[in-house]
């Protein structure tokens, strides 16, 4: 466990050019200086030991993503091999194994500006920024020539390494959907949440956003409501192929034993009844529609 005598002295502890900066502007005394040094101290303390304790169980695999560094990623030599990289980290079994190794290797013969021509330092080029230019590479016939590899590490870096960024959009979420817009749909709110992510993790502020074109052109009744119509159209047609299957013998469509009767004579069993609507269900494919609506009643 992290404990403060384990640390250096107080007076070795670098605290930054910007502290000192401050302390000097300040003018603290030195009795003042030395308390603001202590509570630093405590705070880079406790800080570590709770950045401990929240670090995920499998460290090991989250240390090899430094892999995917570009300065890392795009060397000629020391770079690891592929078995080296953290492939445990997404289990999925369709990854193609050879095919990354080989796209791997091929990385290595390209430099920065080919990847990303708008940046020239490596040292300081955003890995997200790096592979997503390194996903975007295409070859002569407009394939990715590094499909399966971007592909995984972009997954692998997109993983949350605490809870912290679920809880903070939970929070988000509340914001989103109170009491008086409990209707919410699904689709609807999963694109406020994307909107507000987006403008809190880039820093911009609503205030100043400017839509782009397309943006413009599909702010349209014709557009925003086309799924919803659609939806209304086919429901509608479910209902008429439904209100046909009246006609077929011993189904009831709707119809609670209260509402009417159903002899006996001629009447399946239930479980032949029930294979038989799965049938007319998959034929017609309604089968949720019927589910809901479709009582079978035998007096």
């Amino acid at each position: 466990m992290l404990r403060r005598e384990n640390f250096k002295p107080v007076e070795l502890v670098n605290y930054g050019e910007n502290f000192w900066k401050v302390a000097y502007n300040v003018k603290l005394p030195d009795e003042k200086l030395r308390q603001v040094q202590n509570c630093c101290t405590d705070f880079l303390v406790k800080f570590t030991q709770e950045l401990t304790n929240r670090l995920p169980s499998c460290i090991e695999a989250v240390e090899k993503l430094r892999a995917f560094s570009p300065n890392i990623a795009l060397r000629a030599r020391g770079r690891p091999e592929l078995k080296n990289l953290p492939l445990d980290i997404i289990r999925d079994p369709s990854l193609d194994l050879e095919a990354m190794e080989s796209q791997w290797i091929k990385l290595a013969s390209f430099n920065l500006l080919e990847i990303c021509p708008d940046e020239n330092d490596i040292e300081v080029v955003d890995i997200i920024k790096f592979w997503s230019c390194v996903w975007n590479m295409k070859n002569g016939a407009g394939y990715r020539i590094f499909h399966d590899l971007a592909k995984f590490v972009l997954s692998a870096l997109s993983l949350p390494l605490s809870n912290a960024v679920v809880e903070r959009l939970f929070s988000i979420l509340n914001v989103v959907k109170t009491k008086l817009r409990n209707k919410l749909e699904i689709e609807m709110l999963e694109a406020l949440l994307r909107v507000r992510i987006h403008f809190q993790a880039n820093d911009i502020c609503c205030s100043s956003f400017e839509p782009s074109k397309e943006m413009v052109e599909n702010f349209n009744s014709k557009q925003m409501y086309r799924k919803r119509q659609n939806e209304t159209a086919a429901a509608s047609n479910n209902e008429e192929e439904i209100d046909n299957l009246n006609e077929v013998p011993g189904i009831v469509i709707g119809l609670t034993p209260e509402d009417g009767d159903i002899d006996d004579e001629g009447v399946a069993p239930v479980a032949e009844w029930d294979q038989m609507l799965d049938l007319l269900a998959e034929s017609l494919k309604i089968k949720l529609v019927l589910r809901k609506r479709l009582y079978l009643s035998k007096q």
